[in-house]
């Protein structure tokens, strides 16, 4: 079987995409990039990661998500650095790579309502309709959230 190169902006033409949606400078792909961020994350954060991986003004996350998500980097290849080091973090960090992983594309697969109020369990729905009424300190428009433009300095850097 012969392969003929790929022509990349070819195969981008035929996908509909938003142009309208800006590049993210603060980001680059790729595994070899991937790679970088572990890297980073395994020499310099993972020992502090389970007391600082809840503060967003801090910088101890392992940056593997999009990595993931984009299939760039593979969570077995990741799991078996972290269980490679001798760090107090690998239990905290696993636990999340792993278990909440797993969780979350098990409740994705087996409910078919996974991205509507209708997942959201019957207890959490009486809370909701209970402080629908509420007075809120607090009201801000859906732009103001995205553009992190709240009185809350943790929601602006989430």
């Amino acid at each position: 079987m012969v392969f003929k190169p790929l022509n990349v902006g070819k195969a981008i033409s035929k996908l509909h995409i938003d142009q309208s949606v800006q590049r993210v400078s603060s980001f680059q792909g790729g595994t070899k990039e991937a790679r970088k961020h572990l890297e980073v994350f395994l020499e310099g954060k993972l020992d502090r990661f389970p007391e600082l991986r809840n503060d967003p003004t801090l910088d101890y996350l392992s940056q593997m998500s999009p990595y993931l998500h984009f299939g760039q980097i593979s969570p077995l290849l990741i799991a078996l650095k972290v269980k490679g080091t001798k760090s107090p973090g690998v239990e905290a960090f696993l636990e999340e790579l792993i278990i909440r992983r797993e969780l979350s594309m098990n409740f994705v697969f087996y409910n078919e309502k996974y991205d509507s109020y209708e997942a959201i369990p019957e207890w959490a729905r009486k809370s909701l309709r209970s402080h629908q009424k509420d007075e809120r300190q607090y009201l801000y428009h859906l732009e103001e959230l995205e553009q992190a433009k709240t009185h809350d300095p943790y929601w602006n850097a989430a």
